[in-house]
């Protein structure tokens, strides 16, 4: 099965590779997630108390000098909650990021209930960028996304207030998709960051790499790129009371049509594997998503590590939980891919956290060998 990729999706914003580097604001995190161990995903470094921001790009930086060369660098603020504390001392944070050679933008990782005005205020007129308004401020008006024989987004840059529902047919969601990716350079699914149109204007250029090609860097080095990471983890209330998530679904999904209303791209972070979750559960996440204007989406099974409230549990009721073998992950991923939005970048399946924090399940498996095991159910 062919699906989009991070690479397919950040190629769209640049003319080279570009490779993440963890930070931290080191600001905390409001939750008190059962499942959660911050040490169990970030770099050491990341995590050095005191260590600024431009300290550790520089650690990161030279951890991965000797990975080939690359267009530029996205600082990911990835730890605890990249949005959380005091607005003024964030941005300065973000503007440190920002400063750093070869920074070509950021990816911050938060909660939807950690999204003030302000800070909204500040992503938008910070981070919009020539490139995309290019595109948006002449066909905003005139394009609809159609999904799944389900759902029409329109106007989705216009505001969260411009999204509506309505039935579409889905032959129309293929042939407008099969035109929008088959176009040379730059292709529509590209600009459009996912929002294919359901008819394309007289004057639509057809060859965007025409268009773009002179002065594509340029149009990214006024403005940075940004990408905001929300940590949706499920889509059903009674899983994110048990892990004690702070908010439920509805604010998830606000968070997402107010980010994209702004025009800032949006991912979701969603745990498969959840106790009391079955296939059926993942089925409705992926319909879920798919409804809603997300650029990207990462994936990654439950895994319990030591030190949190869920380690407890599972020690105490083993019974309560159904951890996934990777070939049982792996039929729910594939199940995912086959509901989920085409235009939809997936930017991660598994989660490799060292051995020595894992408690179960232990899989030993590196992420292109999950994607052997995946293979096989397509």
């Amino acid at each position: 099965m062919k699906y989009r990729t991070m690479s397919d999706y950040l190629s769209g914003f640049f003319p080279g590779k570009v490779r993440k580097i963890a930070v931290s604001a080191q600001m905390g995190c409001p939750g008190c997630c059962t499942y959660c161990n911050n040490a169990a995903f970030s770099p050491a470094y990341s995590l050095t108390p005191g260590l600024s921001v431009t300290e550790q790009l520089e650690a990161g930086a030279a951890f991965t000098s000797n990975k080939g060369s690359i267009y530029g660098y996205l600082a990911y603020f990835q730890s605890y909650t990249g949005t959380y504390g005091p607005t003024s001392k964030l941005i300065s944070l973000y503007e440190e990021a920002l400063r750093f050679p070869l920074v070509k933008g950021l990816v911050i990782a938060t909660r939807p209930d950690c999204l003030d005005n302000e800070l909204l205020d500040y992503f938008q007129n910070r981070f919009q960028n020539r490139f995309q308004n290019r595109f948006d401020n002449r066909f905003r008006n005139r394009f609809d996304n159609c999904l799944d024989n389900r759902f029409v987004l329109s106007n989705a840059h216009q505001g969260a207030e411009s999204v509506r529902a309505e039935s579409v047919r889905a032959e129309s969601v293929r042939a407008e998709s099969v035109r929008a990716n088959s176009v040379g350079g730059y292709s529509a699914s590209r600009v459009y960051d996912g929002f294919f149109p359901e008819d394309f204007p007289e004057d639509f250029p057809e060859d965007f790499s025409e268009d773009f090609s002179e002065d594509f860097s340029e149009c990214l080095s006024e403005k940075p790129f940004l990408l905001i990471e929300l940590g949706v983890e499920s889509t059903l209330d009674r899983t994110l009371a048990a892990v004690r998530r702070g908010h439920d679904w509805e604010c998830s999904r606000r968070a997402i049509l107010e980010l994209a209303g702004r025009g800032i791209p949006v991912g979701a972070h969603l745990i498969v594997g959840l106790p009391g979750e079955g296939m059926d559960d993942y089925l409705l996440h992926a319909r879920r998503m798919s409804g809603l204007p997300l650029s990207t989406l990462k994936l990654h099974q439950l895994q319990i590590l030591k030190g949190t409230r869920m380690e407890e549990q599972y020690r105490a009721h083993p019974e309560a939980f159904s951890l996934l073998t990777p070939e049982k992950y792996a039929e729910a991923v594939s199940l995912i891919l086959r509901e989920l939005r085409p235009d939809i970048a997936l930017d991660r399946f598994v989660s490799v956290s060292p051995s020595s924090m894992v408690v179960a399940p232990s899989w030993g498996l590196k992420p292109a060998e999950f994607a052997a095991i995946l293979e096989r159910f397509f």
